[in-house]
């Protein structure tokens, strides 16, 4: 581990984890541990890093989401109980539920994204900046890999759309817009494109609309007296749809294919990829609510592989299992959810994902990152997770929670310090006087 330095160890644990940021590989194997997949090495390194926090600087008690956490994780060690008394393998049951883990880190203490023990940003905001040139880095090899039709990974990609970018494109690229990442604006305007480029290369619309609607949802939940801004905004990206939709035949097939969800859908026809997503998502729903106990739980942690492959009519073939996928598709996070978690567990991952999103909703008036984060994660339920898994794995949530834990303590401090010098002076919180003020310190 870094010494002293742990956003580094985040940051590998986070890359570790998303399988090298989500960027489709091919191949989910370790380089330098064949045999060994690189989200199990996430896992691993998470796990030291966990028992040495914990050891080393104590349980964090404070934590405003540790309540609604707890709850959560109960549920899944009854469901998992409930397996073992089914006689479903342990190491199934470990395989499945560990995703869950990483939402254990509300426990650790907010001292380890700082370089001292006054709490900053300092931390978090080298985190994000592994994470974004991390993210570079993969886009550009992987336009490289598009263009060129050279395959760093051993990997075929598809010879009208090319080989997706990494999935966190779509979450730097708000960032970056908002200024929530300094930095210079023509480097600014640079990263922008290169990511924005690498999106459309691959007419990615889950990806592009994702883009285009955090940024609607930033400016209308928290800049919403910048009018000219968004309409100036506005304009240029109906502008610019209308351009790529008019000018690029694949995705004006594409979205076409995408408009007539609701006829496909009527009629239980996979016409298009959403209306795939979203009937695959029914048929789960439509099984697990015909008995209490899996309305309830759902499958619980059963491994893919012990699941019948007819046991429903739609899947997602999976290349690594060469079959097609019953329990969860990466297509849409909801099918997943409901095979896992039931309608009860749902319940609660949602009212656990509400509560992240409002603690970052009202940390928006003191956090530009907060504030992006809070859009992201918005859009993320209500659009996004129609086409991604990724709202299912645990890892995703390292980012927020950790935005959280410090900025929670970040609050907690000022108000003690402010407390102390409203003994001589009258004054009030930093954070509530304008939306982002520029001289404030200490704020992400």
């Amino acid at each position: 581990m870094f010494r002293k330095k742990y956003y580094w160890t985040l940051a590998m644990i986070f890359i570790l984890a998303s399988n090298y940021l989500e960027l489709n590989t091919g191949n989910t194997d370790s380089i330098l541990f064949p045999g060994v997949k690189v989200s199990d090495l996430g896992m691993i390194l998470y796990l030291f890093f966990f028992s040495h926090s914990i050891l080393t600087y104590g349980v964090c008690k404070d934590n405003p989401l540790r309540k609604v956490v707890l709850v959560f994780l109960l549920f899944v060690l009854l469901s998992a109980v409930i397996d073992i008394y089914d006689r479903v393998a342990l190491v199934d049951i470990i395989k499945v539920s560990r995703r869950w883990l990483y939402f254990t880190i509300v426990w650790i203490r907010p001292l380890q994204f700082s370089k001292s023990t006054l709490i900053n940003s300092t931390g978090f905001n080298k985190l994000l900046r592994i994470l974004l040139i991390s993210t570079l880095v993969l886009t550009v090899l992987a336009i490289y890999q598009n263009i060129t039709k050279t395959f760093f990974w051993g990997v075929s990609i598809d010879e009208t759309r090319g080989m997706k970018p990494p999935f966190y494109v779509m979450l730097f690229i708000p960032l970056l817009f908002f200024d929530a990442i300094k930095y210079s604006k023509w480097i600014k305007f640079t990263f922008v494109g290169i990511m924005l480029f690498a999106v459309i290369m691959n007419l990615k619309q889950t990806y592009l609309f994702t883009i285009v609607l955090t940024l609607c949802v930033f400016l209308l939940m928290f800049q919403r007296k910048r009018i000219t801004y968004m309409i100036s905004i506005g304009m240029l990206l109906f502008i610019g749809t209308v351009i790529l939709y008019n000018s690029n035949e694949k995705l004006k097939e594409r979205i076409d294919q995408s408009l007539q969800i609701d006829k496909s859908v009527r009629s239980n026809s996979v016409d298009d990829n959403f209306s795939f997503r979203l009937l695959l998502a029914i048929e789960r729903f439509d099984y697990i609510i015909r008995e209490p106990k899996t309305a309830i739980r759902g499958m619980g942690f059963i491994h893919e592989e012990k699941v019948p492959e007819t046991l429903f009519e739609i899947g997602t073939y999976s290349e690594s299992n060469d079959r097609y996928q019953q329990t969860e598709s990466a297509d849409i996070a909801w099918a997943g959810l409901l095979m896992r978690l039931g309608l009860f567990g749902t319940l609660i991952f949602i009212i656990l994902y509400l509560n992240i999103v409002v603690f970052l909703y009202k940390q928006a008036l003191s956090s530009l990152t907060a504030a992006v984060f809070c859009s992201f994660m918005i859009v993320l339920v209500c659009f996004t997770s129609f086409g991604n898994a990724v709202m299912l794995d645990g890892y995703f949530y390292l980012l927020p929670l950790s935005l959280l834990t410090v900025l929670h303590q970040w609050v907690r401090m000022q108000k003690l310090s402010i407390h102390t010098d409203l003994s001589d002076k009258n004054e009030k919180l930093p954070h509530v006087q304008e939306r982002y003020p520029k001289s404030q310190k200490g704020v992400i």
